[in-house]
């Protein structure tokens, strides 16, 4: 009888192993809150996808929502949002507003975005996919499994995603709580 290879992991994959179980095991806890960000439309934001950086609509928008920082993403704390920036193609090095994110009070120092489009809700997981319906499909943080919808009792999920419209809708977790929705133009 023929035995079988055992593999044999380095020192730093023993680690990175051990790092993902401990957590797998962790407790689950929301982030700290901060408070509520100011207010700011969520059709507004979605309106915003694709716009240029420098468009007036733009611009009036991110004068309202506190102190912004641009560097790769405008970055809006104070309002719980953040877009990415894509080169407009051009060769003036204008930049688009691409994918955008809502976070979660206190998720990645921000204020809570307070204008989560129905059903979608922060918090544990099990809550989103009890307003929201079922999503299209799912991202686990095991490698090998493959992406599809992800049962509730999955603890390593770290992505559900929805087709809303013309958007699609991903919450992205943290120790089992939505630390932020991406919301990004369908690519189909």
């Amino acid at each position: 009888m023929a035995k079988t290879p055992t593999r044999v992991l380095s020192g730093k994959q023993v680690k990175a192993k051990m790092a993902r179980i401990a957590r797998a095991r962790a407790v689950k806890k929301p982030p700290t809150p901060i408070g509520p960000g100011l207010p700011v439309a969520y059709k507004t934001l979605v309106g915003m996808i694709g716009k240029y950086l420098n468009d007036s609509d733009v611009k009036a928008t991110l004068a309202t929502v506190g102190d912004v920082e641009i560097k790769g993403f405008i970055i809006a704390r104070d309002a719980g949002f953040s877009f990415m920036l894509l080169p407009s193609g051009a060769d003036d090095g204008t930049m688009v507003l691409g994918t955008l994110f809502l976070y979660a009070d206190g998720s990645s120092k921000y204020r809570g975005f307070m204008d989560l489009p129905a059903p979608f809700v922060f918090g544990e997981r099990a809550a989103v996919l009890a307003a929201a319906p079922p999503p299209s499909h799912g991202f686990s943080q095991v490698k090998g499994r493959k992406k599809g919808l992800i049962p509730l009792e999955v603890d390593d999920v770290y992505k559900d995603a929805w087709q809303v419209g013309k958007l699609e809708i991903s919450a992205s977790y943290s120790q089992g709580y939505v630390s932020h929705y991406i919301v990004l133009p369908s690519k189909k």
